[in-house]
């Protein structure tokens, strides 16, 4: 026999578990400092933009690196408006998957959104941007059909008088929302528009990176989201909040928990090593709530049958490409907004922002 030398190995420090702390890319979206407990977005950090700015032009700022001017925001709210309608052949699958969870749903969905686009694989800055309008625009009216075929109802079509956020909530409902809950959900939707290079970002860009289309990169991360350690920890929490019911049962059912050595979920964050800078703007926002109408039931009529939508596949203009996303380290800076964009100069501007690198 011949003498072999033994493969080798390597020494266990060099391996590393997982991608905490590997820099990966640069970029201008958002940058993560959990340690003091800051979050920017586009340059701004979390609290000067939640509850100041809509979803629809939160969207436009990470697309184009700049908050839109009237004009502009007028426009996205029509492009928008004008995507919201699902095809056949995805509400089909929603009723297909009526029983199945939200986020399974949403994923199977997802899938099948480019159904109306003439190129599907065009990954050119313009393609990219015009399937994001559509998956943006789409995604509310997905999870609103998807909750009245679950309770046994007909879904509700789309308004285009409606923002993003008050559109989701009349087709879940049947009924026009308070504009505070409205505002309260995109508030949300703002606080939660990029965080990073999470697991789903990084499922969407690894796929991005193939060349592959916008929708696929997406339908990726939504199955990455799906994860109990990443997007689908909320649902204990949810769970939680309806096993207790009251807020007079709470301290009970908290002492009991505790007492049987069991996890209280909703408290705590892997990244924030001090208080999550989005639990203050959310605070605030729900000790605005008090007063609003709370919708707790859902109509079983529908306001507006559902109509099929016309095929639509023009492209629009070309800003960054939106799907090649990750984190970056913005210095913290003070912003007002004023209804016009940041302009270079200033501090707060997504181009004075200096990336350091984006870290899992």
């Amino acid at each position: 026999m011949h003498d072999m030398t033994p493969p080798t190995v390597p020494a266990a420090s060099q391996v590393k578990a997982g991608l905490e702390g590997v820099v990966a890319t640069e970029t201008r979206l958002s940058m993560v400092d959990g340690q003091n407990g800051v979050l920017v977005i586009g340059g701004y950090p979390v609290e000067e933009i939640a509850g100041k700015v809509s979803i629809e032009e939160l969207a436009m700022m990470l697309w184009t690196g700049h908050l839109p001017s009237k004009e502009e925001a007028e426009g996205i709210q029509k492009d928008l408006a004008a995507y919201r309608a699902l095809r056949p052949e995805t509400l089909e699958i929603i009723k297909t998957a009526r029983n199945a969870p939200p986020i399974d749903a949403l994923r199977m969905a997802c899938a099948t959104l480019s159904l109306d686009v003439s190129n599907p694989n065009d990954i050119s800055p313009a393609g990219d941007l015009a399937l994001a309008k559509r998956l943006l625009a789409r995604f509310p009216t997905v999870i609103a059909a998807h909750s009245r075929l679950r309770s046994g109802l007909e879904p509700i079509a789309p308004r285009a008088d409606l923002s993003l956020a008050a559109n989701f909530l009349y087709m879940t409902f049947g009924t026009e929302p308070d504009p505070m809950a409205a505002k309260a959900l995109e508030t949300y939707w703002v606080t939660v528009s990029d965080h990073g290079m999470n697991a789903s970002t990084f499922t969407a860009r690894v796929i991005a990176s193939t060349r592959s289309d916008m929708v696929s990169a997406v339908t990726g991360a939504v199955g990455a989201l799906k994860g109990p350690l990443h997007g689908g920890a909320p649902g204990p929490v949810l769970d939680m909040l309806v096993d207790i019911k009251t807020a007079a049962k709470a301290e009970a059912w908290l002492r009991k928990e505790i007492g049987e050595g069991r996890r209280i979920m909703g408290f705590g964050h892997r990244v924030y090593k001090v208080r999550d800078p989005r639990a203050e703007v959310l605070a605030k926002t729900a000790s605005e709530m008090a007063g609003a109408h709370m919708q707790n039931t859902i109509s079983t009529t529908s306001p507006a049958p559902w109509r099929r939508p016309r095929s639509r596949s023009s492209r629009s203009s070309s800003p960054a490409e939106t799907s090649r996303r990750t984190s970056s380290s913005t210095p913290r800076s003070s912003c007002s907004r004023s209804g016009s964009s940041p302009t270079s100069s200033s501090p707060c501007s997504p181009a004075a922002a200096r990336p350091a690198g984006a870290r899992t």
